[in-house]
């Protein structure tokens, strides 16, 4: 079973590998791990000492709390590495249609959801093939609908 640390690691080296990395991505995954503090429907990752929890909140409240085997641990780098790759691309296009980020938000019209799924298919095609997949299969779907 991996550490913290040591997913972590690699889920920021999955982001390393796409155009949408900043450096300030490390703190969107660190942040995943700190049960200090539940964003709304932002994903987060328990670790016991049998597995791993997939935990979201929604207004301070828990309404996904999913155990997940050791032996699954590309589960829960993808189910970070996605959220990241969807909040990352969607900041992008603020900047591309010059929204500051906090200042203003995008219609989701045909053409801007076009642009925003074109941004994270390129992301995902850009990291290890195993999330790329996952990614086209509709694994975060999956994973919290359990």
């Amino acid at each position: 079973m991996k550490t913290k640390q040591q997913l972590i690691d690699a889920i920021v080296a999955q982001l390393q590998q796409t155009a949408l990395y900043k450096d300030d991505l490390i703190s969107w995954v660190e942040a995943a791990f700190d049960d200090s503090w539940h964003g709304d429907l932002e994903p987060q990752i328990a670790i016991d000492p049998d597995g791993y929890r997939l935990l979201l909140y929604e207004r301070g409240i828990q309404i996904m709390n999913q155990k997940i085997d050791p032996s699954r641990e590309h589960d829960v780098i993808y189910w970070i590495l996605d959220s990241c790759i969807q909040t990352a691309a969607y900041l992008e296009l603020l900047r591309l249609h010059g929204i500051e980020q906090g200042k203003g938000h995008l219609q989701l019209t045909d053409t801007i959801q076009a642009e925003w799924s074109a941004l994270i298919q390129r992301a995902f095609a850009a990291t290890d093939d195993r999330y790329g997949e996952m990614y086209r299969s509709g694994r975060r779907r999956e994973l919290e609908r359990r």
